[in-house]
């Protein structure tokens, strides 16, 4: 995430929630995070920030 502002937001979105929910994964990926997302094992570390 390269917005500082929009990164905070993810984090205090509580991106566990975030990542798991289908519906908020693809807003995700519409938000550029799409390798993220897509890649598993990075979307494991998303939830761990």
């Amino acid at each position: 995430v390269h917005d500082e502002h929009y990164a905070h937001h993810l984090i205090t979105a509580h991106i566990t929630q975030f990542v798991h929910d289908e519906h908020c994964a693809h807003h995700l990926v519409t938000a550029h995070i799409t390798q993220c997302v897509h890649d598993k094992h990075c979307a494991h570390h998303l939830m761990c920030i």
